[in-house]
């Protein structure tokens, strides 16, 4: 009786074993472990660290990259002028926010306070030049 039960846990054991994947230790599957990096990583590696108040002009090459890669640097010199469609004054409101916001998180705290009431990328890309 405890041959047959010994037995039976072997061959359990056998299924187990050829249920398990085929692969040596040393070849991999071909697989990607990374997904294609979507755009915000290569955004996020761009990033700019915080300005203080230092070397402002290489700061400023450094966000216009940053935000070209963002899509929305082309908002700093405002609003285009003539007749603009709902459509387009959103997308250019859409980008001024965003432009606004990703400015400000790359500010020091006290340049972040004196900017805080601008909400226009044209007004803040024009405060941050004349400073």
């Amino acid at each position: 009786m405890l041959n047959l039960a010994i037995f039976i846990v072997m061959i359990y054991i056998l299924v187990l074993i050829w249920k398990l994947p085929n692969i040596s230790t040393i070849q991999k599957p071909y697989y990607r472990s990374f997904p294609d990096l979507p755009m915000a990583s290569f955004v996020d590696a761009l990033r700019p660290e915080k300005f203080c108040g230092a070397h402002f002009k290489r700061w400023s090459v450094k966000v216009t990259d940053w935000l070209t890669a963002m899509k929305v640097f082309w908002v700093k010199d405002g609003l285009p002028e003539g007749n603009i469609s709902d459509e387009d004054r959103k997308k250019f409101q859409e980008a001024s926010e965003i432009f606004v916001g990703a400015v400000r998180n790359v500010l020091s705290d006290h340049l972040f306070d004196s900017c805080l009431h601008m909400k226009d990328a044209k007004v803040l890309w024009d405060y941050l030049n004349t400073t």
